[in-house]
């Protein structure tokens, strides 16, 4: 355990840059716990609260703007694509452009909180004619809320995070891979 915390306390704003980037492109990885274990390092003062805020956006803006372009040029098509993933398709598809319907333009900051939906955004805003620089400010946004939610909940409980940590690695590695 003490050598994957030290591989993450040397490598932590390359692997959160990496892993929250493979996660705004479609890959099935979860970005939460990962942000929430960088901001547990950052109150630990192993990593800068700041830096990690400013990688998450690095990583997460580019894609997103990939994606909004794609929507933008490919329309619908991209979307399918995406709900192909899905069980329902075409239900994926109509429950998104329901949404941007209901919320407007402020569905891309809400959309970063809803898993599956954070991926379809970017792509439907692009399709619905959603300005560049309007997509990139609310995405913005969403990200600074969305990454920063999660950030500063490790961030604030990191004394109980380490002591789970403690704990597990106490137990052995069998009980840690259970938990």
């Amino acid at each position: 355990m003490t050598e994957l915390l030290q591989f993450l306390i040397e490598y932590g704003y390359l692997v959160l840059l990496i892993w929250v980037a493979l996660d705004q492109a479609a890959l099935p990885i979860p970005s939460i716990p990962l942000l929430i274990g960088a901001g547990a390092l950052a109150g630990m003062g192993q990593l800068s609260l700041p830096i990690v805020i400013v990688v998450t956006l690095l990583a997460s803006i580019p894609i997103n703007m990939f994606w909004f372009w794609l929507g933008r040029k490919r329309g619908a098509r991209v979307l399918h694509l995406l709900c192909i993933l899905s069980l329902e398709p075409d239900y994926c598809v109509r429950n998104t452009e329901d949404l941007f319907r209901r919320l407007g333009p402020f569905s891309v900051v809400i959309a970063k909180f809803v898993p599956g939906l954070q991926l379809l955004a970017p792509p439907m805003s692009g399709l619905t004619g959603m300005s560049m620089s309007q997509f990139f400010w609310l995405n913005a946004l969403g990200t600074i809320l969305w990454g920063g939610c999660f950030i500063l909940l490790g961030y604030f409980t990191h004394e109980i995070l380490e002591q789970v940590v403690r704990e597990v690695s106490e137990a052995g590695a069998i009980a840690g891979g259970f938990i």
